[in-house]
């Protein structure tokens, strides 16, 4: 079993490139030199480090083999694909659609919706304020300017508090408020005077708002329609999670097919050679009996046709009928009837696990292709592909938003009732401190007295007249659940006839694969029963020709049959959800990770979800599946 981990990291540094400064302007009414810099174009690229491509391709013959196994591949694409390839080519036509290693970090991490914005929902606020200004007036009686009509005050205010909301919603407050006031009023008692206390509130909700689970799922102060609670941020991150694993599953079928498909170029390449040689024997054979009178011109013209025919066929098995970039859609030549040429069918690879397409080498995959009768048990499989299919799971997570915020929707049906309870315990005073011998000699002396003190106890009501909004908000959750569940069991359906598809496709490439081989060994004994009949007895040229076609094309369509047959065994992993095990892929056991540590960390508890990628000792030795030696 081998475990390979995706590692993140990156330099970049941007570099600017300016066009020409100055523009020249010929007109025999206006300057010659002109210079717009509101005119500049400015190009910023994330790299200086550019691709390392040769100018010059090295013809295959020169380049040094690479042999590469499955394993290695699978490797290579792993451990160099921050963005997730595609062959389509999605990251230049359409980059916000692509899929990298940072979007479930980003989802996280968002300060709007992530989990720890959720969190910061439930941390504790500091507020403070120390305000001193100074008043002037002048009043028309002097009741109003309290026994004079030139009032003068300086004022001081310091206002310190502490805050938190808990998991249930209730509100808790502590807080200390000091004021100063100066005047010319002859009413005051004292020419200056404090005051000073200390305050706390509580405030917990009986119905709307209230509890941990909705608290958990909607978050404080949150509105009908609008639930960014800790629960919700979780499985928005799980769910990015799960749609990353699903394109790192993509990735890896698409490696492993480039990698199939470059055995294949191999194996057509040498098919056509044969034929080549073969043509070119018979060539050499027909102008000997030329020579001697036993071959017209026309034997030879067709057997000299026929060898060009197969170099012609031997390019294009060997580079392909069609050239342009890896990844792009042109050069895909199975849109246009053709198979793909080795060297295009190598780029392809390079393109998909992310290495230079020229350094001198030619990959060559050494793995071989399955032979024996894969078996799988239906009904386990069935209840795999339900179980561990991503996008079901992906599915499951969505509903169970869903569910939450039906939930928190419900709450909004009940009407705003708080439990409110304040409490005040304050002192005055001519001096802020004074001592507590002498009654109003300080503020905080005559607080600690205890002789001051306040509070209330009640309670809160507010509901709109028939809760319209909330009405709206759980009848929209309810249809979106609906459409939710109605998608998941469509879901299962499609799931379960692509896996009956993959049993079919199964069987059919295992049939074809042994009727090719026997197809193979009936066709190479005829060419070399032709050719030895051509020798010696008078039959048509052409019999030799298509002889040596058939066998060609037995061979090719072996060739293709195995790499079917191999690829068929990926389906049936790939749609019954076991294919990362089954190239022994494994996800990190903590690439999902808990609430992180903070003032409410040890109060959330994280939503459990079902493994998402489950961790298989061997994916051939699954209870209930019966395999037979798979050579890798």
């Amino acid at each position: 079993m081998s475990y390979v981990g995706l590692l993140v990291g990156c330099g970049m540094r941007s570099r600017e490139l300016r066009p020409a400064t100055h523009v020249a302007v010929t007109d025999s009414d206006s300057i010659v030199n002109f210079d717009p810099q509101w005119m500049e174009v400015k190009y910023t690229c994330v790299s200086n480090d550019p691709i390392p491509i040769d100018s010059v391709q090295l013809p295959p013959q020169q380049r040094e083999t690479w042999e590469l196994t499955l394993d290695s591949v699978v490797q290579m694409a792993l451990s160099r694909s921050q963005v997730i390839r595609d062959i389509g080519g999605a990251v230049v036509s359409a980059p916000d659609s692509v899929s990298t290693v940072f979007d479930s970090v980003i989802v996280r991490t968002d300060p709007r919706f992530g989990v720890e914005a959720a969190l910061s929902d439930f941390d504790a606020q500091l507020a403070s304020s120390l305000l001193y200004s100074g008043r002037e007036q002048t009043l028309n009686n002097v009741i109003e300017g309290k026994g004079t009509q030139d009032p003068r005050a300086n004022l001081g205010l310091l206002d310190f508090s502490i805050s938190k909301i808990t998991r249930s919603g209730t509100q808790f407050k502590l807080g200390n408020l000091t004021t100063f006031d100066r005047n010319n009023s002859p009413l005051n008692r004292f020419s200056q005077s404090f005051t000073g206390g200390f305050q706390g509130e509580i405030r917990h909700p009986l119905k709307q708002g209230s509890g941990r689970a909705f608290n958990e799922i909607a978050g404080p102060g949150s509105s009908p329609g609008n639930y960014r609670g800790v629960r919700v941020a979780q499985l928005n991150t799980h769910i990015e999670i799960a749609d990353f694993q699903a394109a790192i599953r993509d990735l890896l079928l698409d490696v492993e097919r480039a990698y199939w498909e470059l055995s294949f170029s191999y194996r057509n390449l040498d098919a056509k050679l044969q034929g080549r040689d073969a043509a070119l024997a018979t060539w050499r054979v027909v102008q000997a009996r030329l020579e001697t009178g036993d071959a017209d011109g026309a034997e030879e013209a067709l057997a000299r046709e026929r060898y060009y025919a197969w170099v012609s066929e031997v390019e294009d098995a060997l580079i392909g009928r069609t050239a342009g970039l890896a990844g792009s859609s042109a050069s895909d030549n199975s849109t246009v009837g053709y198979e793909t040429g080795l060297l295009a069918a190598e780029r392809r690879l390079r393109f998909l696990i992310g290495i230079p397409f020229y350094d001198g080498k030619l990959i060559r995959p050494v793995d071989e292709t399955i032979q024996a009768e894969i078996i799988f048990d239906r009904p386990t499989s069935f209840a795999f592909a339900i179980q561990q299919r991503v996008e079901l799971q992906t599915q499951q997570l969505k509903i169970r938003r869903l569910e939450c915020e039906l939930l928190a929707a419900r709450n909004f049906l009940l009407p705003q009732l708080d439990l409110i309870g304040q409490y005040r315990m304050h002192g005055f005073g001519q001096d802020l401190l004074g001592t507590t011998s002498e009654a109003n000699s300080g503020a905080y002396s005559d607080l600690f007295r205890g002789d001051l003190q306040d509070w209330t106890v009640g309670f809160e009501w507010k509901s709109p007249i028939g809760f319209r909004q909330g009405h709206a908000a759980v009848r929209n959750a309810q249809f979106q659940l609906m459409r939710e569940q109605a998608i998941y069991r469509e879901q299962q359906r499609q799931v379960t006839i692509e896996l009956d598809a993959a049993f079919a496709e199964l069987h059919r490439a295992f049939v074809t694969n042994d009727a090719n081989q026997h197809r193979v060994v009936g066709a190479r004994q005829r060419v070399e029963a032709i050719r030895d009949k051509y020798q010696v007895v008078d039959i048509p040229l052409e019999f030799v020709n298509i002889a040596i076609q058939r066998a060609v094309d037995a061979e090719t369509a072996l060739a293709r049959s195995q790499v079917e047959h191999t690829m068929a065994v990926a389906t049936v992993h790939y749609v019954r959800g076991t294919y990362l095990a089954y190239l022994d892929v494994f996800f990190q056991s903590d690439v999902i990770e808990s609430v992180p540590t903070s003032e409410l960390a040890g109060e959330i508890t994280e939503v459990p979800i079902p493994d998402l990628i489950p961790i298989v000792e061997d994916a051939g030795l699954i209870e209930g599946d019966a395999y037979l030696p798979m050579p890798r």
